[in-house]
């Protein structure tokens, strides 16, 4: 049996408005039309707050600085190939108001809200939004 232990971090990126970003992967990406939260595996050894401003900039281009953690989650997935998910999200703001966003081919669209309308929601996002 194969397994291996994966630390994944998001960012609730907030603007002064109260609303946050989210983001929708691609249609050719895993996942296809889920709206998100900015994120991704950390490297190894890699710090969180690292991990979160690389991952945010790499998806969206935006520079940020790190709040506060607001939820996590961890889970067993898989039984032959089993892997351990551990997600923590965080609350972040970007660095200087009014930055455009730059969405990886990962992406398709963004948007910023105030409050979940799309059923096509990670479950995550959800337990993270309602954290806040």
């Amino acid at each position: 049996m194969f397994t291996k232990t994966v630390i994944v971090v998001y960012a609730f990126i907030q603007k002064k408005d109260g609303s946050f970003l989210v983001i929708k992967r691609a249609d050719n990406d895993s996942h296809p039309g889920t709206w998100e939260m900015p994120g991704g595996s950390l490297n190894f050894g890699e710090d969180l707050q690292d991990g979160i401003k690389r991952e945010v900039k790499e998806e969206t281009g935006l520079d940020v600085k790190v709040i506060k953690p607001v939820a996590y989650e961890s889970a067993v997935m898989g039984s032959v190939l089993r892997k351990h998910k551990i997600r923590i999200s965080f609350l972040a703001e970007t660095l200087a108001e009014g930055q455009s966003v730059y969405l990886s081919k990962e992406h398709q669209d963004y948007k910023w809200i105030k409050n979940l309308e799309d059923k096509n929601t990670s479950p995550f996002l959800i337990k993270a939004l309602n954290s806040i």
